[in-house]
Order: structure tokens, then C-alpha cells, then sequence
């Protein structure tokens, strides 16, 4: 998985590409942490660039809500589309993708 992370005003925009799994969580950790430096009020993470993702990713995507929920910070998911979607209806996680991307 790689990522990138822009900062624009009270908004963290995390875009993550390629595969994501169980194998990225020290990785998606470190990202966590960065975000939790931030003064960003809000996190938004573009998915629209994974191609791949296992149950685990699904998982550290649960994390990162909790993370967010901890110090205040909305968060919103975005673009999850093929496999990334399919893993969340598969895992009963739907709730963390828009309405338009769990359908």
C-alpha cells in the first residue's frame, strides 16, 4: 500500500493505492500517527486507488474510525469500488462506505 497526505485547512485528505493488507498495518500505523499530529477536524480517505484489499485492510479502516473518534475528527471514506468494496459487503462492513459506494 502506499499513501499520500495533503492538509488543506481542518481537513486531512489520505489518498491509498494499490494493495492493502495485513501486511501494511505497521505501515497504516505510522499513517495514524501522522494523522494524529495533525490539527485536522476532519479525515478524508480517497480508496478510489486500492485495488486490492483483505479482510484486514477492512480492519485497519475500522481502526482508523476509532482513531478519529478519539480525538474528535469526522471521517469519511471514499471511492471504494471492486474488490475494496466487495471485501466490506463480505466482512458486514458496509457501514463504513458512503451509501452510493455499499450499494
Amino acid at each position: 500500500m502506499f499513501h499520500a497526505m495533503e492538509c488543506r485547512e481542518e481537513t486531512a485528505l489520505v489518498s491509498l493505492h494499490g494493495r492493502m493488507t495485513y501486511s501494511d498495518h505497521t505501515g497504516f500505523r505510522a499513517l495514524l500517527a501522522e494523522l494524529l499530529r495533525t490539527d485536522a477536524t476532519r479525515w478524508r480517505f480517497d480508496l478510489s486507488g486500492l485495488r486490492f484489499a483483505d479482510s484486514t485492510a477492512v480492519i485497519m479502516l475500522m481502526v482508523a474510525r476509532e482513531a478519529a473518534a478519539e480525538v474528535g475528527a469526522a471521517i469519511e471514506f471514499q471511492g471504494a469500488s471492486g474488490c475494496v468494496r466487495r471485501m466490506c459487503i463480505v466482512t458486514g462492513m458496509t457501514g463504513l462506505l458512503p451509501a452510493e459506494s455499499a450499494a
